[in-house]
């Protein structure tokens, strides 16, 4: 079952000061496996206690000193555009910004890593396998972050099921790039998508429930698996992870819809689970081509 959403009281506030610029935060998203802002930061220096989550910090301007002290050691480091800055779940940090910072940061609950890890790496424990970046560059984090970002802008409504996605996908980097010890071919066991009567179950509730928002805790439950787990056997099976075959399935109803001339894009849109009408355009234009409107009159 879905948690509770990931809100900023959980971070370790290093954000909460005047002269930080907040620029967009997942605080109304209410996303549930991670917590995620963009900022200018305003430079400054502080200590904090650890928190039971993994913070990225992607930069996104530089290069720039800065100094930090992790469970009691000094590192210092010099971050360019891009680098990215990762301190383990459970670490002490403090930091000294000397200059104004565009930045990401990315808070992502310990256990969506020990799902990963339990998948990729069976037997180990994930926080042995995880240690501190002081912004080497990574671009395919980078990108990563970047997708979170961007969904930021989009309609909380439509973003739980990409933020669930997107969240194991950071999360399977971390592991593949820092737990190349454990991940021994011996555990790179093949996997099997979902079994046909499972599948049917999930397509039938996806069905049923286009309308409305989707979490993968919601499908990975119906065929009681860890979220991790279904999502890599559905895409097995499928060859689409879930997100992306809700959104083909959602296009594919707003088509038929849209032939019923006496419905409005805005009400073409809210049955097919699509926030607004723009939301509707974005995303039907990229799986057909056109948009609605042109499509409607095609017809």
């Amino acid at each position: 079952m879905a948690g509770n959403a990931f809100t900023f009281e959980q971070t370790h506030g290093m954000l909460n000061r005047p002269e930080n610029l907040i620029h967009l935060s997942s605080d109304t998203h209410g996303w549930h496996p991670m917590y995620a802002s963009l900022q200018r930061e305003a430079p400054f220096e502080s200590r904090y206690p650890a928190v039971p989550h993994h913070l990225i910090v992607l930069s996104r301007s530089g290069p720039i000193a800065m100094d930090w002290c992790i469970d009691g050691r000094d590192r210092h480091g010099l971050v360019g555009d891009e680098g990215i800055f990762f301190l383990p779940a459970g670490s002490t940090f403090g930091v000294h910004l000397a200059k104004p910072l565009e930045s990401i940061h990315l808070y992502l609950r310990a256990n969506v890593v020990e799902e990963v890890m339990a998948e990729m790496a069976p037997g180990h424990a994930a926080h042995r396998g995880l240690k501190p970046r002081l912004g080497q560059p990574d671009p395919t984090l980078a990108q990563l972050c970047m997708a979170v970002s961007a969904s930021l802008k989009d309609d909380p409504r439509s973003t739980g099921l990409l933020a669930d996605h997107l969240a194991r996908a950071i999360a399977v980097r971390l592991v593949a790039q820092q737990g190349g010890e454990m991940l021994s071919p011996a555990s790179e066991r093949p996997h099997q998508g979902l079994d046909k009567y499972r599948l049917a179950r999930v397509f039938e509730y996806i069905e049923d429930n286009l309308d409305q928002p989707l979490e993968l805790a919601q499908l990975a439950a119906l065929c009681d698996l860890s979220v991790t787990r279904f999502s890599r056997q559905f895409r097995l099976a499928t060859g689409a992870p879930p997100y992306r075959y809700v959104l083909e399935k959602r296009c594919e109803r707003a088509r038929s819809l849209l032939r019923q001339q006496n419905l409005t894009l805005i009400d073409v849109a809210g049955q097919c689970g699509f926030c607004n009408q723009e939301h509707l355009t974005r995303h039907f234009r990229r799986y057909t081509g056109i948009t609605p409107g042109a499509y409607r009159r095609r017809l």
